[in-house]
């Protein structure tokens, strides 16, 4: 993937049936206080990738 790498920050904002494709959030990418109901993950790395502090990948694993 050979993307600009430019910040972004999203305060108040509703990106009800916005499409991310192609999308890098390495490092620090947070979501904060965000009503998630609905959405689906489809082909994505998701090492590392926590929700409320536990792991993703422990979660599918049944831990």
């Amino acid at each position: 993937m050979n993307l600009k790498v430019e910040p972004l920050d999203l305060q108040m904002a509703d990106v009800s049936g916005s499409k991310w494709q192609e999308v890098r959030a390495e490092e620090l990418g947070q979501f904060r206080n965000c009503d998630l109901s609905n959405v689906e993950i489809t082909d994505c790395d998701i090492t590392g990738l926590k929700i409320n502090g536990i792991l993703i990948s422990d979660l599918i694993k049944g831990k």
